[in-house]
């Protein structure tokens, strides 16, 4: 084996002086705020897929800030009507319609959230969609999210599709 490798630039060789990892620290150093924030923001992803893999988009819809932003490969719609229109012919397309031999899943992985201010943060999500025991759509979902009312809500999402099956 040779030397070891120097850290990356901006992360130190030597771990805190608490003795604690840095990545610990960040965890524990969390405000009560803060933990109720990112507990709101992965509530309001989950909600986003489950219940538009239901149909439910009075609920689905729920999600957005009134005045968001949602873009995928070559459109963007803005305002919630915009966003519910463009979602219902998504299900009425053959791909996630009701009567198929299984439903439509989504699942998310990889959540990553960093906060920009008390009222703002951004986020990135990995999805999968499974459809009749095969993934058929991977992508990415960058997030912005904003504090409407006292509520967390999704003030734009851009989808970034990396295989599309459907």
């Amino acid at each position: 084996m040779g030397a070891a490798r120097p850290p990356p630039a901006g992360i130190s060789a030597k771990p805190p002086a608490n003795g604690r990892s840095t990545k610990l620290n960040r965890i524990l150093d969390m405000t009560n705020d803060e933990a109720i924030a990112r507990a709101a923001i992965a509530h309001l992803q989950t909600t986003y897929n489950a219940k538009g893999d239901h149909g439910k988009f009075d609920e689905m819809m729920t999600v957005f800030a009134p005045d968001a932003v949602f873009e995928v490969p070559g459109e963007r719609h803005e305002g919630v009507a915009a966003i519910e229109a463009y979602m219902r012919g998504v299900l009425a397309n053959a791909t996630l319609a009701p009567g198929k031999s299984s439903p439509a899943r989504h699942n998310l992985t990889t959540r990553q959230v960093e906060f920009i201010s008390p009222e703002e943060a951004t986020g990135i999500s990995l999805f999968l969609l499974i459809r009749d025991g095969e993934i058929v759509q991977t992508g990415v979902y960058f997030d912005r999210y904003a504090l409407v009312n006292g509520e967390w809500k999704m003030s734009y999402r851009r989808v970034k599709m990396e295989v599309d099956r459907v």
